[in-house]
């Protein structure tokens, strides 16, 4: 039997769940013979007898109060829930909350990057701290500093001084001084009066001359007779300036320095590359390695549950850095179509773009109130009636309409009652089920999974007419769901009972639409009534007499077939007290072991055979009693009328458990979109209000109310009830899940239980 359900409100939920990520998995077949009920069609009218008001099924396409974009390129300066169908592609999106691919350039390491530049991230792995490199003040350990009213004694070349008398920083090089206490004379002849020591530079030869106290010899000091300094000279080096006519010595010396320098305890407010500051010690202003406590981080292969817009997550499975904010996100949600033409089919808050008319236009269904049918409800027709008024009576149950002389009836489809008819979409398990079937195999195609299973009539004790079948599936919380329904009408087939006389075997494939099929699992059970290879090799390794094989047949006809343990003993009670012994045939044994088991009998069954008193095994009295003061140690139970705490706090928890007491709370709005509040238990149902004490208004739409079990909270405008029990951004403000509550915010759609700056007060029941 080849059956394709239609999916029902809870299984196009599941479906979009299962789109967007969330797991699919199928988990039994049930088949039924209840009359399904029939889904309004547009035209047919509902008398709402408790409100009396007339309402009509319509189907319409309206416009669409969402803005959207159709082009190649994003609008520039998108808002929430904007809407951009991207013609190259042919992909629809939506600009909302998501993580993109974030460009900075990030290393996770236990060690930073041996090159960096300003804006590079490092993530350290080892202690879990975000750096980021940048400007900061960094020690530089290498440069020999002095910060005193007199210079160093024995500087070095590259030493730095603070001057704090002139407060002016010098650095310490070798430069070209004034050499003093040398005679020098420059000549082309020697002097005649010369003494040791005496220098003359021969200009004749341009040789430096020393007189050793006898005569003038050649010297080997370095020495330049020129206007200019020679170009590479070395310590110790002499210069005669002819323009100046100084003699000078190259040698170490104090200058000027020309670095930003700030002495003191406070760092310059704002520095630039380079600068030097001294404390006690010296800084320079340069880059490095800088915590990053600005930027909320997240290292892991799972994105995180709640996040706020600028937060950054490096995907460890991915290895990609993405940062959270508005970005335009595939759009998997909405049902869309791009068309000249409205699709042939559409459900509750589809979208179609209408290509002729250039405008977004949204598909609605269900009863709206019809003010323009004049209606009277009541046994008697109205006295004054117009031509087109309408009168049902409520003494036929039939409906007419006036022509303009008299009443006639009409056939238009009305249900008169309390609540609005049911539809088949809206079922939430088959109207009488009969049998529950196991999923025995799953095969997927391209958008549809095939469900295959079995069942006989060994369990079914009243025949029925086969008329309904339903496919359940789980969603991501473990929630079992009616996914798929269908109804086989006047072509249903009958299942006779097991006393028929005959076993009646059937096997049924499922086809079931599910978009991406390798997502799709289903729970395997074991209701195949055919043998498989697996049961074949199971029968052969049963050694139970599976065939029903007898002693005769075996040639064991004589032999009582039953184990030794169920054998039959018969024997003649022994008169005296005796000893088995060997040899003894076994009703001779079993008389004398009987004869012993009477007489222990009789002996446990005397009163105190043995004389017992409590004085002799030094008991305490037959009736003696005690005060709970006695206790010093141990906890009394409930068996012995205590609590089984040893404290009055252990005791309020235990009676808070047991009686289940309430969680009352608040927490402020931040503007995201299915926010979790998280709790250490999942409730069994949530009251929520704003800051106002108020659960909606006409300005933010639905800002609080009750959520009880699966079953949420939706917004005015949403006529699905699909959305109380599945998460949509658009539809759902209040939501129970594991541990915790989901609330929402979307200003176009009135959504208001996580407004930013708003404050929410709740209370979750356990």
């Amino acid at each position: 039997m080849s059956l394709i359900p239609q999916l029902t409100d809870a299984g196009r939920g599941l479906l979009i769940s299962a789109l967007s990520g969330s797991p699919l998995n199928f988990t039994k077949i049930k088949i039924g013979n209840g009359t399904a009920p029939d889904s309004p069609s547009a035209g047919d009218f509902w008398y709402d007898t408790e409100n009396e008001i007339l309402y009509e099924y319509k189907e319409t396409w309206g416009t669409s109060g969402r803005t959207i974009t159709v082009g190649e390129t994003a609008p520039e300066e998108p808002s929430e829930n904007d809407l951009w169908y991207n013609t190259t592609n042919n992909t629809l999106y939506y600009f909302g909350e998501g993580w993109a691919i974030e460009s900075a350039n990030i290393t996770c390491s236990t060690t930073p990057p041996p090159e960096a530049e300003n804006g590079d991230r490092w993530y350290d792995t080892a202690n879990e701290i975000l750096y980021a490199f940048g400007n900061k003040w960094n020690e530089e350990a290498d440069v020999v500093i002095s910060c005193a009213q007199d210079a160093p004694e024995s500087p070095s070349a590259g030493d730095y001084w603070y001057d704090q008398a002139n407060t002016q920083l010098k650095v310490c090089a070798a430069l070209w001084g004034a050499k003093e206490g040398v005679n020098l004379t420059i000549a082309d002849t020697a002097p005649e009066a010369a003494a040791e020591g005496d220098y003359w530079y021969d200009s004749t030869n341009n040789v430096l001359m020393k007189h050793n106290g006898t005569e003038w010899a050649a010297d080997a000091q370095a020495f330049t007779y020129a206007g200019t300094a020679p170009e590479a000279p070395a310590l110790g080096d002499w210069w005669y300036d002819t323009t100046t006519d100084s003699l000078k010595e190259y040698a170490l010396g104090w200058q000027d320095d020309d670095h930003p320098f700030t002495y003191g305890n406070v760092a310059p407010e704002v520095p630039n590359q380079g600068d030097w500051w001294y404390d006690t010690s010296l800084h320079v202003y340069g880059t490095g390695w800088v915590p990053d406590n600005a930027t909320v981080f997240t290292y892991g292969s799972a994105a995180p549950t709640t996040p706020e817009a600028g937060e950054w997550w490096f995907d460890t499975a991915a290895s990609i850095l993405k940062v959270y904010g508005m970005l335009w996100l595939n759009d998997t949600e909405d049902n869309f179509t791009y068309s000249g033409t409205a699709p042939a089919r559409a459900y509750d808050g589809d979208l179609w773009y209408d290509t002729e008319a250039a405008e977004l236009k949204e598909f609605s269904t269900g009863w709206m109130q019809n003010e323009e049918k004049p209606f009277t409800y009541d046994p008697v027709a109205p006295l004054e009636p117009n031509a087109g008024d309408w009168w049902y009576s409520t003494a036929e149950d039939v409906l007419y309409e006036y022509t303009g002389t008299q009443w006639n009836q009409n056939y238009s489809t009305i249900t008169c009652s309390v609540s609005q008819p049911a539809t088949q979409d809206a079922l939430v398990d088959l109207v009488n089920p009969m049998v529950t079937i196991p999923i025995e195999s799953i095969e997927r195609g391209s958008n549809y999974v095939s469900l295959a299973g079995s069942f006989n009539n060994s369990e079914v004790v009243a025949g029925f007419n086969w008329a309904e079948t339903g496919v359940f599936a789980e969603d991501a919380d473990g929630n079992e769901l009616l996914y798929a329904y269908c109804h086989a009408g006047e072509l249903d087939e009958f299942i006779p009972a097991n006393d028929c006389g005959k076993t009646i075997e059937v096997s049924l494939t499922i086809l079931v639409m599910v978009g991406d099929a390798e997502e799709v699992t289903a729970t395997i059970g074991e209701g195949s009534v055919y043998a498989t290879k697996k049961s074949l090799e199971e029968h052969k390794r049963d050694f139970s007499n599976p065939h029903g094989v007898n002693a005769e047949q075996i040639g064991l006809g004589n032999v009582e077939n039953v184990a030794p343990a169920d054998m039959a003993i018969t024997y003649t009670i022994a008169t005296t007290l005796e000893e088995p012994t060997p040899g003894e045939k076994m009703a001779t044994f079993m008389g004398k072991v009987k004869r012993a088991i009477n007489n222990l009998i009789l002996h446990l069954k005397a009163e105190n055979p043995h004389s017992i008193t409590p004085k002799k095994i030094k008991a305490a009295e037959e009736a003696h009693q005690h005060s709970t003061n006695d206790l010093t140690e141990g906890v009394l139970g409930a068996s012995r009328g205590g609590t089984g705490c040893t404290s009055m706090s252990a005791l309020a928890e235990q009676l808070g458990s047991y009686f289940g007491a309430p969680v009352f709370g608040v927490y402020s709005g931040n503007g995201s979109t299915k926010r979790l509040i998280s709790l250490d238990f999942t409730p069994s149902a949530v009251f929520l209000c704003n800051g106002r004490g108020m659960v909606g208004d006409d300005v933010d739409g639905v800002c609080g109310g009750l959520a009880v079990g699966t079953y949420g909270l939706r917004t005015r405008s949403c006529t699905s009830s699909a959305h109380e029990t599945t998460w949509s951004n658009t539809h759902t403000a209040l939501l129970i899940t594991t541990n915790g509550f989901y609330v929402n915010y979307s200003s176009s759609n009135k959504i208001a239980t996580n407004k930013s700056g708003e404050t929410y007060r709740y209370i979750a029941f356990r």
